[in-house]
């Protein structure tokens, strides 16, 4: 008898809880801007300065910037996520997303290559014009 109870109990509580978030899912209202773009660019921001301000108390060079790469100004392409692929890979375990962040990496390599030779040739087509 009891277990029927309890079998009829769970059943309500699972239609009581289906209706509620049918009415939520219909009244549902956005009552903070955490959604919004500006948002998001406060919170890296202040985050990178937590994080910038820890660095430097320990003396540690590097910086953190909240910004994306294109808006740095820096030529790459970024990787991508790679989540749970991650566990994988460390394991020895190829992935189709470690593959593909294999590929950025090798590109992203091949274009810095690219750029410092851009630089070295223009610094000496620079000295060869100064001397004639």
């Amino acid at each position: 008898m009891n277990m029927c109870l309890t079998k009829m109990a769970k059943g309500y509580y699972r239609r009581l809880i289906s209706k509620i978030e049918k009415i939520y899912k219909r009244v549902k209202k956005d009552t903070t801007d955490w959604n919004t773009k500006s948002f998001l660019q406060n919170t890296r921001s202040d985050w990178a300065a937590k994080v910038n301000t820890e660095l430097e108390r320990r003396n540690i060079p590097q910086r953190v910037d909240h910004r994306s790469l294109k808006e740095q100004g820096v030529d790459r392409v970024p990787t991508i996520h790679e989540g749970g692929a991650r566990k994988l890979e460390k394991r020895g375990i190829k992935t189709d997303r470690g593959k593909i962040n294999r590929e950025i990496k090798t590109a992203n390599g091949q274009m810095q290559t690219i750029d410092i030779l851009t630089k070295q040739t223009q610094k000496r087509n620079y000295k060869y014009q100064r001397r004639y």
